[in-house]
């Protein structure tokens, strides 16, 4: 690990008042078997917490006739198990679990986030792994740029794995009301990086290479 990074964010934080973007250039990540490096830009300077909020009270104000018009947003090439048509029923299950995981997130799993990291950022957008000394960055996507294929068979494999995903009905619908909302919770994303060279401030933003 680079210590010069913490440097560099405590220099930050007295320059801007807080810290607003990190644009990481390289990052490579398992869920793609690391066959494409992308460049993001993220802001951790928006707040997760007040995201909860607003997409709690848009899922709230949806009635049964707003899902019956989202059944016709459903990505006909999602491949559905058993074939099950997505109805208002479904609709409904889905409307639930999206609720249910943003008013009560598996208390396990949050705090065990909690305890092995250490913030870096008040809001807790930037932290530090304890135990793997690893960065994490969990903050709102602003753009994804300069993607790279490093390895096109990995790469194909990849993308073959994803058209051909079968997935339940009431997954499916809850993706639909996730996308076609524009809740404001999934547009964070969760980077995990080791390493990190040429790090350096450049206006309101950290500059990063990820060396995976």
């Amino acid at each position: 690990m680079n210590n010069n990074f913490f440097d560099l964010l405590d220099n930050f934080n007295e320059k801007v008042g807080g810290v607003s973007f990190i644009n990481v250039r390289g990052y490579v990540s398992k869920s793609t078997n690391y066959s494409v490096s992308r460049d993001f830009l993220v802001n951790i300077g928006v707040d997760y917490g007040k995201a909860v909020k607003k997409d709690i009270e848009t899922l709230k104000a949806i009635t049964d006739e707003n899902l019956v018009a989202l059944i016709s947003k459903v990505d006909s090439k999602r491949r559905v198990k058993n074939d099950e048509k997505i109805t208002l029923a479904v609709m409904k299950i889905a409307l639930t679990s999206a609720l249910q995981s943003l008013e009560s997130p598996s208390f396990n799993h949050s705090q065990g986030q909690k305890n092995a990291k250490i913030k870096l950022t008040p809001n807790g957008s930037l932290s530090y792994y304890k135990e793997t000394g690893n960065i994490n960055i969990f903050a709102h996507k602003v753009n994804i740029a300069n993607e790279e294929i490093l390895n096109t068979e990995e790469y194909n494999m990849y993308n073959s794995k994803k058209a051909n995903k079968v997935s339940r009905s009431d997954i499916v619908a809850k993706e639909t009301i996730v996308r076609e909302l524009k809740l404001r919770t999934s547009k964070f994303i969760n980077l995990t990086f080791g390493q990190m060279a040429e790090i350096k401030v450049n206006g309101d933003t950290i500059e990063v290479n990820a060396d995976k």
